[in-house]
């Protein structure tokens, strides 16, 4: 996990803790000390572990250079359906996140009902032997 990541999750955390319990003090760059002590506790639990991060704004990069366009949430939900569905022998890359774009069935009920049958039928069906 990259140090950006680290910080963006104390600095989301300390803001929701100042939103119930007040303000905290900060230090002459504007960090609290609780910001500090969460960093501190994120960086020492993924210290041995690894994480790739894709985000809602590399979905929406992508579909913008795909020509389409994509609000937040259906961003994130394609972002749902690639953690739920993706290879892990594969993993994910730039084109998972382009295949998966133009896959997401936008603002079409039928489309997404036949594009929910085609991928149960791509699971249950027999392999080509071609």
């Amino acid at each position: 996990m990259y140090q950006h990541h680290l910080d963006d999750m104390a600095d989301a955390i300390a803001n929701k803790l100042s939103n119930v319990y007040g303000d905290f003090d900060l230090d002459e760059n504007g960090i609290s000390d609780l910001c500090k002590h969460i960093r501190a506790a994120l960086a020492e639990y993924w210290a041995d572990k690894m994480a790739l991060v894709w985000c809602g704004s590399d979905v929406l990069e992508q579909a913008d250079e795909l020509g389409i366009t994509l609000s937040n949430e259906e961003a994130k939900n394609i972002l749902d359906n690639i953690l739920d569905h993706h290879d892990c022998e594969m993993g994910v890359s730039w084109l998972t996140l382009r295949c998966a774009i133009e896959d997401y069935p936008r603002n079409d009920d039928a489309k997404h009902e036949k594009f929910c049958k085609k991928v149960v039928r791509d699971l249950f069906s027999e392999p080509n032997q071609d």
